[in-house]
Order: structure tokens, then sequence, then C-alpha cells
């Protein structure tokens, strides 16, 4: 029997998927950062993360993953809180699911203060995701996930959008065919990186003028589910998250478009985060049992330090590189923070606030301002129906070209 282990860690969400003997009651992992398997008879495992479909080649007899996850299917209605996916797979090899992502309700802009008090901004509702502030705070890079309205999926969701913070004007930035996301700005202000599905297998990561003047330009190309996180300071490295396979840290150099393994260990690192100073990288971690912050010296070699202390999510630095900001669950974490050229000292976490606002638990879902006395934040709104249901049949066979069992 196929189960979903569902875990509490850093305040987000944490799902393994595991698989349980009837006979003898004794239970294996056999996916982490999973939810929702479906076992179909090509001999796959399909299952959720996030808002994407992902399988592995599955030993019926052996009871073994024989190979790594790959993603199969992008942006199925699901809910990792309740470790919920709207997909099912009839022994024939049709795969029906619902169209949309993890979010389940639209989202509005605001603003925060440090304690608590809330700002609304100018604008309309949205299906918000990923969101990245400008490095003069006037405006927000976002991608808007499928928003489907009336069963039908509203035009220019699944793209990167720039929201006026002022003005509350939502320009479209990306034009598909594909979904766009993880929008990063860069130092100046004066471009924006993001990922863009390819293929099943493979993502592209562009750079276009943020004022919409030229055309995209890909940079770097690399197999798995590549999430944009972090420009350096000087422009010339991004950090890039690997989501395939439990997350993964990776920089690409601007020269020579070139990726380079920065973390690849067992466990899921992601939302890496460059310092102000260029000197050091946040990042999250899951290999002490739960969800931690650290900080670990750029480019490396070099020391690491834990951030938190009782489990957080999402780091963000302020601009003055003297604090990193962090989530845990409804709680808005603040540490100070002294380093210099080889060395980082962190302090006593401190509560700053303490609401409901959306949570990813991976890709920051709010932005710190440029003087660190507010925060950019989604507010859950009035939720979303999904109205249709895609079918495709026949879709085991695509499986098995994607994903080739060792027979």
């Amino acid at each position: 029997m196929l189960l979903t282990v569902g875990l509490r860690r850093g305040g987000a969400n944490f799902n393994t998927i595991a698989l349980v003997r009837l006979d003898t009651g004794e239970r294996r992992t056999l996916v982490e950062d999973g939810f929702s398997p479906r076992y179909a008879p090509s001999g796959h495992i399909v299952f959720a993360r996030a808002d994407a479909l992902l399988a592995v080649p599955f030993d019926l007899e052996r009871l073994e993953v024989t190979g790594p996850a790959v993603p199969v299917a992008e942006r199925v209605q699901t809910n990792p809180a309740t470790s919920a996916a709207q997909f099912a797979i009839s022994a024939s090899g049709t795969l029906v699911y619902v169209p949309g992502g993890e979010s389940t309700s639209l989202s509005s802009f605001v603003w925060v203060d440090r304690r608590g008090t809330e700002t609304p901004i100018p604008g309309r509702p949205e299906a918000y995701q990923e969101l990245n502030l400008a490095p003069d705070g006037s405006r927000v890079a976002v991608n808007v996930g499928l928003n489907i309205q009336d069963g039908t999926v509203r035009a220019g969701t699944g793209d990167v959008w720039i929201h006026q913070i002022a003005r509350g004007t939502l320009t479209r930035f990306t034009v598909g065919p594909t979904v766009s996301e993880t929008p990063v700005w860069s130092p100046d202000g004066s471009q924006i990186a993001y990922a863009s599905q390819h293929d099943a297998n493979t993502r592209f990561v562009f750079v276009k003028p943020a004022d919409g003047s030229g055309p995209e330009k890909k940079i770097g190309e690399k197999s798995g589910h590549l999430h944009v996180a972090s420009w350096s300071p000087r422009g010339d490295v991004l950090a890039i998250v690997d989501t395939t396979g439990g997350g993964d840290i990776w920089f690409l150099r601007m020269a020579g478009q070139k990726f380079e393994a920065f973390l690849q260990t067992p466990f899921n690192e992601r939302s890496p985060r460059f310092s102000p100073d260029g000197r050091w990288i946040a990042y999250v971690t899951n290999e002490s049992g739960q969800d931690e912050v650290y900080a670990q010296a750029f480019p490396g070699p070099g020391g690491r330090w834990q951030i938190s202390t009782d489990g957080g999510v999402e780091p963000v630095w302020a601009s003055n590189g003297r604090e990193v900001f962090y989530r845990n669950g409804d709680k808005m974490m603040a540490v100070p923070i002294e380093s210099n050229a080889t060395s980082l000292s962190a302090g006593t976490p401190a509560l700053l606030f303490e609401k409901r606002y959306e949570l990813s638990g991976s890709d920051p879902y709010y932005d710190v301002a440029p003087d660190g006395q507010r925060f950019v934040m989604l507010k859950p709104d009035a939720p979303r129906s999904a109205g249709s249901i895609i079918v495709v049949q026949e879709w085991t066979r695509e499986l098995e070209r994607l994903v080739p069992t060792k027979k």
C-alpha cells in the first residue's frame, strides 16, 4: 500500500511517500518531498510535489524505486497542507486531472510593518505566487498562477507580471505558451531573470529588460525543474534551485552560461538568497530533521552558521545586511547579523508579528522594503473555483517515454 506521511517542519508542510507491506507491517520511504501517490499500470509511481506531477519507475517485484523523479505534468490542482492532489490514472492508462496549482485562493498585495500593522496595496486579487520586490521598492515582479474562471483558464495566467505598487496596475511581462515563473530582479533593477518550461525534462533561464524594451535572452538550459532564486550583488551569478529529486542549489554564471553545483545532498536544500555584500548565501535545508535557515560563505570554501533556532523557511536579507528575516508558520521572525570577510554571527531570533499570509515554504511569497521597515505580503482573498477537468487518453505511453522503466 502507498501512502503519504505528512510532517510539519519549520512551519511548513513536508510530505514523504512511503510503502507499507500489509503482510508484515514494514514501512519504507520511497520518495522524499511528495504526496498523493498513485501506481500506474506502466510500472510507475506518479505523485504530486507543489503543483506538478512527477513520476518514478517502480519495480513491483522488489518494491523499489529504480530511477529519479521526473516532472510529467504541470499546474495540477493540489493542496500540500492536506496532501491532496486532484488527479487519477485509469487501468487503461488515461490520466484525468483538475488544472490549477497548489494555491487554492486568490490573494492581494499588502504592506505589513514590523509591528504587524497592515496597509492595503491597490490592485486586483490574483493567484499570486513567487514574488520579488524591485531594488527601489516601487514594483513587484510576480508569477500569476493559473486562474480558472467558469471552467476557463484566464489568459496570461502562468506568466510573470509586474505590479506597480503606487498605481496598483498589473502589466504582463512574459507571454506563454509555456509557464514562466520565479522572477528575480537584477541588482540595478534593469532586468528580470526567470525560469520557463521547455519540455517535461528541461527548463530554460531567461533574462529580459524590466521595461520591456527588448526581447528575452536565454542564458541557461538544464534538465530538471529549475527555479530562479537570487541574483548576486555584482550581477554575475544567479542562484538556482533544481527541485527535481528533493532540491539542490546551483549557481548559473552569466559569463559562459555555466551551471555549477553548490549544494547537492540527500536533503532538501532550497530558497538560496545572496547577502547584500555578496559574501554569504542564506538558504533552507531539512538535514537536521526539520527545515532550518543557514548562511554559508560564497563562493566558498568557508564556514556556515545556523540562523533559525526552531524551524524556519523563506529567508530574506535586509538591504543593509544586518538582519535576516524568515517565516515559521504564521510568524515573521528577524535575526540580527554581524559579519566580516571571514565569519558571521547570528543573534537571537525575534518575533515581529504573527498573522496568516500566503506561505510556500520554498520560494518566498513576500519581500522586504529597502528600508527594512515594511514587508510586501500576500493576503488570502476569495476562494478560487476550478470548473474544468483535463482528460489525456493513452497517457501512460507518454509516461513510458519520459520515464523509462528497467525491463
